[in-house]
C-alpha cells in the first residue's frame, strides 16, 4: 500500500510555484539573438519546472485506463505523420503521465521541449504566454519562432510544445485550442515542430 504524503496534499500548481520560486526564469533574449543550443536549454529548463511539479504530486498510474500500447502508438504517429495531437481522457486516466513520459524522452534525444501547464502560464493571450515562458519579448509571434527556429543552421531536432491541462488555462482552453489550430495553418516549419495539448474530457465536451 502507497504511504501518503503531505505532497499528495499539495495541488500541482503549487509544487510548481514552488519550485518556480527556487529557479529563476530563462533569460531574456531577441529572436534574431537565439540560437539552437540555447533554445533547447531554455526549454529544457521550463520543461524540467514542470516535470518537478509532476514527481512531486508523485503522478504515476498502475492501472491506466488507456492501455500503455495505444499511447506509444499514439506518439509514434505523431512523430512521424503528424504535426498535432489532443490528448484528451477523463481526470485520473494517464494524460499527464503520458506527456511527461514523452518529453522526458525527446529531451533525452536532444530536441527544444517545452512542457507546460496552462494554469502555470501568464499572459493575454496563449503567444504572449508562451513568449513569457521562453524568455522572449511580449509581442513576438509563434509564426515567427517557428520560423527562426525551422531555419536555425545548426538545428538538430524537433521543438515539441506541450501544454497541459487547457481545462485551467487562465485564457479558457478554447482560446488555446484557436491559436493552436491558426499556428499549424499559418506556420512554415515543416518538419521541425510538433504540438501536442491536453485537457479534460468535460471541458472537451463543453
Amino acid at each position: 500500500r502507497r504511504r501518503h504524503s503531505l505532497h499528495d496534499a499539495l495541488p500541482i500548481c503549487v509544487w510548481n510555484q514552488l519550485v518556480t520560486s527556487i529557479s529563476p526564469p530563462p533569460d531574456s533574449v531577441t529572436l534574431e539573438g537565439l540560437d539552437w543550443d540555447d533554445f533547447v536549454r531554455r526549454n529544457t529548463a521550463i520543461s524540467t519546472l514542470t516535470l518537478a511539479g509532476y514527481e512531486e504530486r508523485l503522478i504515476y498510474h498502475q492501472d491506466l485506463d488507456t492501455p500503455r500500447v495505444a499511447v506509444d502508438g499514439a506518439f509514434l504517429e505523431l512523430q512521424e505523420e503528424r504535426r498535432a495531437m489532443l490528448v484528451v481522457g477523463p481526470p485520473g486516466v494517464g494524460k499527464s503521465f503520458a506527456m511527461a513520459s514523452f518529453a522526458r524522452k525527446r529531451i533525452e534525444l536532444g530536441d527544444a521541449v517545452t512542457l507546460v501547464r496552462a494554469a502555470d502560464l501568464e499572459g493575454s493571450s496563449p503567444a504572449n504566454q508562451l513568449a513569457l515562458s521562453l524568455g522572449l519579448p511580449l509581442g513576438t509571434k509563434v509564426e515567427d519562432i517557428l520560423a527562426k527556429v525551422a531555419g536555425l543552421p545548426a538545428r538538430s531536432g524537433r521543438w515539441w510544445l506541450m501544454v497541459d491541462g487547457l481545462e485551467r488555462a487562465s485564457l479558457g482552453a478554447q482560446e488555446w485550442l484557436k491559436a493552436a489550430a491558426h499556428w499549424l495553418r499559418a506556420g512554415t516549419e515543416g518538419d521541425a515542430f510538433r504540438l501536442v495539448l491536453g485537457m479534460r474530457t468535460a471541458t472537451f465536451d463543453a
